[in-house]
């Protein structure tokens, strides 16, 4: 391994630091407080879960010295969200925002046309913290979405076959939805160029609190083939729910065909993710009915635009991708995460470290770009890849 590279996983450790100084304030502040959703589970009739926060905190400390979590610590973040609607995320970003160094961005590097780049950044994390989205009033750069294009489609065609095309024409018993693997994905620069620009990285900076980490590049084609039935709908999303990879995050979206409302607009009811009546906060997939019954599928909003349209979302808001009707959809997404704590993460995602002793290509060139990106966002950002 070259000496470039150990420094950089060494730096990469060090990031943990922070962590680990949470999970020690966590760990005694959940012994000490008072956890008012106990009264809430007991006036609904719920039997009440009096050790979600210590259980969560014992997890925590597992995963800063594991530097990675189990599916069932996953499994137990996600319950403390729907228990404490959200308390116990918030709980540990605020430590977070307390221990991890703050960094800023050179927003003249970007590569957007915007005149006031400061005023953007604060009307955009305003409509995310009032909303849960915010819709550029710029488009990506129509040579980079043309590349992000071309590479995903042949991508795709690769590793669906003649599933590719017979989802394009929507041909019967086609697959509804083609999504992509991250091994060819991580090798497309433009997915990084376009996550690091420090238009985003600021967005996303002030929003969580803290620098955030590139996480979950990932790209999806909807085709028009027609749905049978709601496990149909759910499977690939497109039922009403929210997201609970990560503590905090919020996710970039870049349409690279043209969206209209009949082409599978991202589809969301605002202000959910601080917000919801509270059956709405179990992890699970809801119809239109339910929302409608509720009183929330009046506030819904369609994401539509051109292609190139680009756009922030805290995913955990009540959220679906729409059924395409007139054409199929392409759209990449990559995630900004506060912290690794959730989802575990696979080995052969550390990029540099197995570039040390692998001949695969795909993994040579992407160890190369989370090398040049960790230099250019920091190394925090590409924490989950180096």
């Amino acid at each position: 391994m070259a000496q470039d590279d150990r420094a950089l996983i060494a730096e990469r450790d060090n990031a943990f630091l922070a962590e680990a100084a949470v999970a020690k304030e966590f760990s005694e502040t959940a012994k000490s407080v008072r956890p008012t959703w106990i009264l809430r589970q007991l006036l609904n009739r719920e039997r009440p879960n009096t050790s979600i926060l210590r259980d969560i905190a014992g997890d925590f400390q597992t995963f800063v010295k594991n530097r990675n979590s189990t599916y069932d610590m996953y499994v137990q973040m996600r319950t403390g969200f729907s228990v404490t609607r959200g308390r116990s995320n918030a709980l540990i970003g605020g430590l977070l925002r307390k221990h991890v160094p703050s960094r800023s961005y050179d927003l003249s590097q970007t590569i957007f046309q915007v005149p006031d780049a400061d005023s953007l950044v604060k009307d955009a994390v305003a409509a995310l913290q009032k909303n849960a989205y915010w819709k550029a009033p710029f488009l990506a750069p129509p040579d980079v979405i043309e590349r992000l294009k071309a590479k995903l489609s042949a991508g795709l065609e690769k590793q669906y076959g003649d599933g590719f095309a017979a989802a394009m024409r929507a041909d019967e018993g086609a697959p509804p939805q083609l999504k992509s693997k991250s091994a060819w994905l991580m090798t497309f620069e433009e997915m990084y160029l376009l996550a690091s620009d420090p238009i985003f990285t600021s967005i996303a900076h002030s929003y969580l609190g803290v620098p955030p980490i590139f996480d979950v590049p990932v790209a999806f084609l909807n085709s028009t083939v027609k749905l049978a039935s709601r496990a149909d709908y759910s499977k690939i999303a497109q039922l009403y729910h929210h997201d609970m990879d990560r503590l905090s995050f919020v996710k970039l979206f870049i349409y690279l065909t043209d969206v209209d409302m009949e082409s599978g607009p991202h589809t969301l009811i605002p202000a959910t993710h601080r917000k919801r009546p509270g059956g709405f906060w179990e992890a699970r997939r809801y119809s239109d009915k339910e929302l409608d019954k509720a009183g929330l599928l009046s506030r819904e909003v369609k994401i539509t635009g051109p292609a190139g349209t680009v756009f922030l979302v805290d995913t955990s808001t009540l959220h679906k991708g729409s059924h395409p009707i007139s054409r199929p959809r392409l759209v990449a997404q990559m995630e900004y995460s506060n912290c690794l704590f959730g989802l575990r993460a696979a080995a052969e995602e550390h990029k540099v470290k197995l570039s040390a002793s692998s001949k695969d290509g795909r993994i040579l060139q992407s160890a190369e770009l989370v090398r040049k990106y960790a230099d250019k966002a920091g190394v925090r950002f590409m924490q989950r890849y180096i």
